[in-house]
């Protein structure tokens, strides 16, 4: 799976690229900017404050975006974690980031894409 991170946080970037290196989940595409979304299986974005900026930004590319996002982000409001889930996002991390907790969240997701790629297969076969 390839990865796109994107957050301003270089210790978050830095957590979640040693984690999934360390752990053999996939490769880090080297960019932190959205524009390379399109690169990526998985997008994992820090939401930041002010959170109705981040969530509007998150709104844009949930809808552009066709692989599972997570997110990482020190906010705790419900609400926002709420607001977040409804945009499509998978799943919602809050910091600090545990590395078991973001190991067992990456291989779940890793999964999810590849039932949905098996699904998508079958799919195309029994169209045939």
């Amino acid at each position: 799976m390839n990865f796109l991170i994107i957050s301003n946080d270089k210790e978050t970037y830095c957590t979640l690229a040693k984690i999934i290196e360390n752990n053999d989940l996939g490769k880090i595409i080297q960019s932190n900017h959205l524009l390379d979304y399109e690169k990526a299986d998985i997008l994992i974005m820090e939401l930041a404050k002010p959170a109705n900026r981040s969530l509007r930004r998150l709104h844009k590319l949930t809808n552009l975006f066709s692989g599972e996002i997570i997110i990482v982000s020190q906010i705790k409001d419900k609400e926002v974690i709420a607001k977040s889930y409804s945009l499509g996002i998978e799943y919602y991390i809050v910091k600090p980031i545990y590395s078991s907790e973001a190991i067992e969240i990456l291989k779940k997701v890793i999964k999810l894409m590849q039932f949905k790629k098996c699904i998508r297969n079958v799919k195309n076969i029994l169209k045939i």
